[in-house]
C-alpha cells in the first residue's frame, strides 16, 4: 500500500485514532504515526487493518446518529 492511500485512510479517522489503534493492536504510538507519515518507510499492516476497522465503526456510529436525529425531527 502506498503512502498516498494511507493519507486518505488517515483523513477519515477520528481525532483520537492513535489511542484507538493502540488499544486494538498494542503497537506503540511511534509505529502508528510512522505508518501514516509520508516520509517514513515503516508500514505496519496491523495498524492499517485496525484503522480500517475504526473507520467502519465510526461511520456506522455516525449513520446511526443521523438516523436517530432524522427520526426525532
Amino acid at each position: 500500500m502506498d503512502k498516498k492511500s494511507l493519507q486518505k485512510i488517515k483523513s477519515k479517522l477520528p481525532r483520537n485514532y492513535a489511542k484507538l489503534i493502540r488499544e486494538k493492536t498494542g503497537k506503540s504510538y511511534s509505529s502508528i504515526f510512522k505508518t501514516f507519515q509520508e516520509s517514513s518507510p515503516l508500514y505496519v499492516s496491523e495498524v492499517v487493518e485496525a484503522a480500517l476497522l475504526i473507520i467502519e465503526e465510526h461511520q456506522a456510529k455516525e449513520e446511526k446518529l443521523k438516523k436517530k436525529i432524522a427520526d426525532l425531527c
